[in-house]
């Protein structure tokens, strides 16, 4: 391969051109292919060719071949080690102080609603004073003069102490006493007789105050057919009728019913609604009705009556007293409620 005319004619093997290109031959060799590959077109191509393939086989190989780690120093490696420790325990102090603080607002919010119930409790209670009752069965039960008009026309709404202590007697002995229902819409001589003034003690009104323990219940027991009526509805269909009711207490429903019997007298049920959220219902009617009907309701009770006991018609009464009289109507006047006995004692004497 040293003379012109092999240089010029004789083509590089395929071979050679391999080992050319990987720098596998003697700088001698190297520089006699690439005087022939200077002058000989076809070598050049082949060379560029196999140039090519190589390219892409070598492109190939480093996509397939595996990612190459660098292991990093022990001291890298101890000092990521303890960032990560020191970052969990971080997180994991303030997770704890976070439940802390959650936990301490959800135990002093439960002990004031608690504490809260509690004063509203107390102070339900205070409204609600109870009067004073004697334990002794054999004591004559507490009389209410009425001799004076003013008296009889209103109710006093002082504190407890300024009243008579009430009687307590044994139901069977006052349930079914009767009463005369008064009229508030009309003059203070016209609701109460006005010769009862000059009458002895004994034959003034009395007030009897018995009650009974039943359950708890919400519902009014009733049966046959009520009408419900707002107050302002009550007032203007009862011009010449008492609808009695607990003063300073908002009314809630007012039940009508016709009485059974025929007569004028009508039976009525006045529900109020206490501070507490306690429901309390005045009863009104003939005296039959009202313990029947009292009968069926649960709950502590209260019944009153006003009985004249000299029935001679010759007295000088009023003209809407003495209607009622001659029609033979009997009133009984009652409150019930899910609260102490002493409690609605209170209240009956606020009935207005």
């Amino acid at each position: 391969m040293t003379d012109n005319s092999f240089i010029n004619k004789r083509h590089v093997p395929e071979e050679e051109l391999h080992a050319y290109l990987d720098q596998a031959l003697s700088r001698s060799q190297c520089v006699e292919i690439e005087s022939h590959l200077a002058v000989c077109a076809p070598c050049r191509e082949r060379r560029d060719d196999i140039a090519a393939l190589r390219d892409r086989t070598t492109a190939l190989l480093s996509i397939l071949a595996p990612p190459t780690i660098h292991t990093p120093p022990f001291a890298e490696l101890r000092r990521r080690h303890v960032e990560r420790s020191t970052r969990r325990q971080r997180i994991i102090r303030r997770s704890a102080w976070a439940a802390s603080i959650l936990m301490a607002l959800g135990l002093g919010w439960g002990a004031r609603t608690f504490a809260q119930g509690d004063i509203e409790a107390s102070a339900a209670a205070e409204e609600l004073p109870a009067a004073p009752v004697e334990l002794a069965a054999t004591t004559p039960p507490v009389s209410i003069p009425v001799s004076d008009p003013a008296r009889a026309d209103s109710t006093p709404a002082g504190p407890v102490d300024q009243y008579p202590p009430v009687t307590k007697e044994p139901a069977a002995e006052t349930a079914l006493a009767n009463t005369v229902a008064p009229q508030p819409n009309a003059p203070a001589g016209d609701r109460f007789p006005s010769t009862l003034a000059d009458r002895s003690l004994n034959e003034e009104p009395t007030l009897r105050i018995t009650s009974t323990s039943l359950a708890d219940q919400d519902e009014l027991a009733t049966d046959g057919l009520w009408r419900s009526l707002s107050w302002d509805g009550a007032k203007e269909q009862s011009v010449d009728e008492w609808v009695p009711r607990v003063d300073g207490l908002p009314v809630v429903d007012v039940q009508v019913k016709e009485s059974s019997e025929g007569n004028a007298q009508r039976l009525m049920v006045v529900s109020q609604r206490l501070r507490t959220g306690e429901v309390i219902r005045t009863f009104s009617g003939p005296a039959n009705e009202v313990t029947d009907l009292l009968a069926r309701q649960p709950g502590q009770s209260v019944t009153a009556s006003l009985q004249i006991l000299d029935d001679d018609d010759s007295l000088a009464v009023g003209d809407s007293l003495m209607r009622q009289r001659s029609r033979g109507t009997e009133r009984m006047l009652a409150i019930q409620g899910s609260i102490p006995v002493d409690s609605l004692r209170v209240l009956l004497l606020r009935l207005r």
